[in-house]
Protein backbone atom coordinates (compact mmCIF):
# COMPACT_ATOMS: atom_id res chain seq x y z
CA UNK A 1 0.00 0.00 0.00
CA UNK A 2 1.36 3.21 -0.87
CA UNK A 3 -0.06 6.07 1.44
CA UNK A 4 0.94 9.22 0.84
CA UNK A 5 2.29 11.38 4.07
CA UNK A 6 2.99 14.39 1.95
CA UNK A 7 0.03 16.04 3.87
CA UNK A 8 1.45 15.86 7.47
CA UNK A 9 5.14 16.75 6.47
CA UNK A 10 4.86 20.28 7.83
CA UNK A 11 3.39 18.66 11.02
CA UNK A 12 5.83 15.80 10.96
CA UNK A 13 8.99 18.58 11.08
CA UNK A 14 7.02 20.81 13.69
CA UNK A 15 6.51 18.44 16.08
CA UNK A 16 9.41 15.96 15.50
CA UNK A 17 9.02 14.40 19.03
CA UNK A 18 5.07 14.05 19.69
CA UNK A 19 3.93 11.75 21.50
CA UNK A 20 0.16 10.36 22.34
CA UNK A 21 -1.70 10.60 25.66
CA UNK A 22 -3.55 8.05 26.89
CA UNK A 23 -6.55 8.77 25.63
CA UNK A 24 -9.46 7.91 28.39
CA UNK A 25 -12.12 8.05 26.00
CA UNK A 26 -13.33 5.51 22.50
CA UNK A 27 -16.37 6.45 20.89
CA UNK A 28 -17.49 3.34 18.83
CA UNK A 29 -20.47 2.58 16.46
CA UNK A 30 -20.54 -0.26 13.44
CA UNK A 31 -17.68 0.92 11.34
CA UNK A 32 -17.08 4.20 12.95
CA UNK A 33 -14.96 4.61 15.94
CA UNK A 34 -13.71 8.03 17.38
CA UNK A 35 -11.38 8.72 20.33
CA UNK A 36 -11.29 12.41 22.20
CA UNK A 37 -8.15 13.75 23.64
CA UNK A 38 -7.23 16.52 26.18
CA UNK A 39 -4.68 16.86 26.00
CA UNK A 40 -4.48 14.22 23.33
CA UNK A 41 -0.84 14.92 21.80
CA UNK A 42 2.22 16.83 23.73
CA UNK A 43 5.20 18.34 22.29
CA UNK A 44 7.85 20.25 21.41
CA UNK A 45 7.21 23.51 18.84
CA UNK A 46 10.58 22.90 17.39
CA UNK A 47 9.87 23.88 13.45
CA UNK A 48 8.20 26.20 11.66
CA UNK A 49 4.18 25.81 11.65
CA UNK A 50 1.90 27.57 9.58
CA UNK A 51 3.39 30.41 9.29
CA UNK A 52 4.45 30.46 12.98
CA UNK A 53 8.32 30.18 14.02
CA UNK A 54 9.27 27.46 16.27
CA UNK A 55 9.02 28.71 20.25
CA UNK A 56 10.51 25.47 21.55
CA UNK A 57 8.14 25.16 23.71
CA UNK A 58 6.36 22.19 25.15
CA UNK A 59 2.74 22.54 24.14
CA UNK A 60 -0.30 19.99 23.90
CA UNK A 61 -2.75 19.59 20.78
CA UNK A 62 -6.27 18.76 21.84
CA UNK A 63 -8.90 17.51 19.44
CA UNK A 64 -10.79 14.17 18.32
CA UNK A 65 -10.08 11.51 15.69
CA UNK A 66 -12.57 9.77 14.10
CA UNK A 67 -12.38 6.28 11.73
CA UNK A 68 -14.02 4.11 9.69
CA UNK A 69 -13.08 0.56 9.71
CA UNK A 70 -13.88 -1.59 6.31
CA UNK A 71 -12.47 -5.43 6.35
CA UNK A 72 -10.39 -4.98 8.81
CA UNK A 73 -8.53 -1.83 7.36
CA UNK A 74 -8.87 1.61 7.71
CA UNK A 75 -10.21 3.41 5.16
CA UNK A 76 -11.01 6.70 6.39
CA UNK A 77 -9.74 9.45 9.12
CA UNK A 78 -10.92 12.74 10.10
CA UNK A 79 -9.21 14.44 12.78
CA UNK A 80 -10.30 17.97 13.78
CA UNK A 81 -7.75 20.55 16.20
CA UNK A 82 -8.47 22.55 18.29
CA UNK A 83 -7.24 25.32 16.45
CA UNK A 84 -7.11 28.38 18.71
CA UNK A 85 -5.50 26.29 21.63
CA UNK A 86 -3.06 25.34 19.34
CA UNK A 87 -2.34 28.88 18.40
CA UNK A 88 -2.47 30.19 21.53
CA UNK A 89 0.65 28.35 22.79
CA UNK A 90 2.76 29.92 19.57
CA UNK A 91 2.02 33.47 21.27
CA UNK A 92 -0.96 34.13 18.37
CA UNK A 93 -4.61 35.35 19.32
CA UNK A 94 -7.11 34.17 15.99
CA UNK A 95 -9.96 36.07 17.39
CA UNK A 96 -7.44 39.08 17.53
CA UNK A 97 -6.13 38.84 13.66
CA UNK A 98 -10.36 38.31 13.11
CA UNK A 99 -11.17 41.43 14.20
CA UNK A 100 -8.09 43.33 12.82
CA UNK A 101 -9.29 41.52 9.26
CA UNK A 102 -12.47 42.53 9.73
CA UNK A 103 -11.51 46.38 10.38
CA UNK A 104 -9.34 46.22 6.69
Amino acid sequence: MNIDLNHQRHWLRAFPDRSVQNLDALIAEGSYSGTPGWAGVKATHTGDYLDCEATGQPLTVNGLDFRKLENDVYVENWVFVDMIHLFRQFGVDLFARLRQASRE
